[in-house]
């Protein structure tokens, strides 16, 4: 999927700064808890899964989009035994500066369908003279799901202290992060910092670090990285077999069985 990185910068391939992920086929997915400056628009396809976005869950269903605002933290799940269907586009806050993308929200309408199919349609996203109409989709869709259809305003919220601490774990994923380190850094109470993490992630924070090395590694083995060993030191896991253990956990499958999965898709 790319990137995992609790503060994610996206690297755009055109002026118009689309980043574009076509489709997750979602199978025991845990998409830890992270933000980034710009807006994510999300659409399920088909099935359903967890968001949190802010501290509050939510389960968008087939047909339903979300749009996430700048700056708010979120994170996705799919429960193990639940394939879905996810596209996703990830787009700078510069496109959109209509009020009607101000916040988060979540909804559906029978006239966003075609506005989706112009927003991920392959062959349109390739040229940077055609992101113009991508973009007019994207206001499109949000003027639908906040004017003409059935949604929900999700409310902000997310700390700038959540935020930095999600930032500060990610830049030292490969260490040692133990939790008391951490709450010393910020200069908070090791409950306090349980409380943050809960509410942002839905995890605990040893869950939540777990998760975050894992989509690290995962991203290591799409890339193509061969050693095994290594990739598990450089996500901060003290052995190999804990790390085969944590990876199979939440993957349902083992980390050599993904690399061969991620080879046959790249190839194929």
């Amino acid at each position: 999927m790319g990137s995992d990185q609790a503060y994610e910068q996206k690297e755009y391939s055109s002026q118009h700064r689309l980043y574009t992920v076509n489709c997750i086929h979602a199978e025991n997915l845990v998409y830890p808890a992270h933000w980034h400056e710009d807006f994510e628009f999300l659409y399920m396809e088909k099935g359903t899964v967890r968001i949190i976005i802010n501290g509050v869950q939510y389960q968008p269903e087939q047909g339903q989009c979300v749009l996430i605002a700048s700056g708010d933290v979120h994170s996705i799940f799919a429960d193990a035994g639940k394939y879905s269907v996810i596209k996703i586009m990830i787009f700078s806050r510069e496109i959109i500066t209509h009020p009607v993308a101000g916040d988060s929200f979540i909804g559906e309408n029978s006239l966003i369908d075609p506005l989706v199919k112009v927003i991920f349609q392959e062959q349109t996203l390739m040229g940077a003279e055609h992101s113009g109409e991508v973009q007019g989709a994207l206001l499109n869709a949000a003027y639908h799901l906040l004017y003409r259809g059935r949604s929900i305003q999700i409310p902000s919220g997310s700390s700038d202290l959540t935020r930095e601490i999600l930032k500060y774990i990610d830049q030292y994923l490969g260490e040692d992060l133990s939790i008391s380190r951490i709450a010393q850094v910020f200069h908070i109470s090791e409950s306090i910092l349980y409380r943050l993490i809960r509410k942002a992630s839905g995890q605990s924070i040893q869950q939540y670090i777990i998760s975050k090395r894992v989509s690290k590694a995962r991203d290591f083995l799409w890339q193509g990285e061969k050693s095994m060993t290594e990739i598990a030191y450089r996500c901060g896991f003290g052995s190999i077999r804990t790390f085969n253990r944590e990876f199979k956990l939440l993957t349902g499958v083992s980390p050599r069985d993904y690399q061969k999965r991620a080879v046959q898709e790249y190839d194929g």
